[in-house]
């Protein structure tokens, strides 16, 4: 129960976001000091949707999102403007510009670079291991690869 409680308000939560922000300004929040995630999808999409359903719905994960991410939901198949360098666009010239055409993908950039880039549906455990990946800055030091056979996955 208080999952699906959880996933109907994360859901609503995204929503609410994306209607109320008429501009994402991507330049602004690659400015903090936070990592910043992108999470890019599109209507239609089953891998996204399941993604939206299952793991981004988890309460470990939208806590985790909360403290240590600025994140940014664009849905490429609206029309809403983006400001990425210096340039208005819309979500989907965003993805096409980041090279980041499939669904879902994610994002990351650190002080203003793109740092780390999944493509595709991911679990939970897979998810928050890429996500203490960035936090921790493992990135610098070595591969994805390297990070989860050091932490035994």
């Amino acid at each position: 129960m208080l999952k699906s409680f959880i996933f109907i308000f994360s859901i609503f939560l995204m929503f609410q976001i994306e209607l109320s922000a008429k501009v994402i300004d991507i330049d602004n929040a690659l400015k903090k000091e936070k990592p910043v995630l992108i999470y890019l999808h599109r209507v239609g999409c089953p891998y996204c949707k399941e993604m939206e359903k299952t793991t981004l719905s988890e309460e470990d994960i939208i806590e985790y999102l909360e403290k240590d991410f600025t994140y940014i939901n664009i849905n490429v198949t609206t029309d809403k403007e983006v400001i990425y360098k210096k340039r208005d666009i819309t979500g989907l010239a965003f993805a096409k510009d980041t090279g980041y055409s499939f669904y879902p993908s994610f994002l990351f950039f650190q002080d203003g670079e793109l740092v780390y880039a999944s493509v595709g549906y991911q679990d939970e455990v897979e998810f928050s291991i890429v996500l203490e990946y960035i936090k921790n800055k493992k990135y610098k030091d070595m591969s994805i690869e390297k990070y989860q056979k050091s932490i035994d996955f």
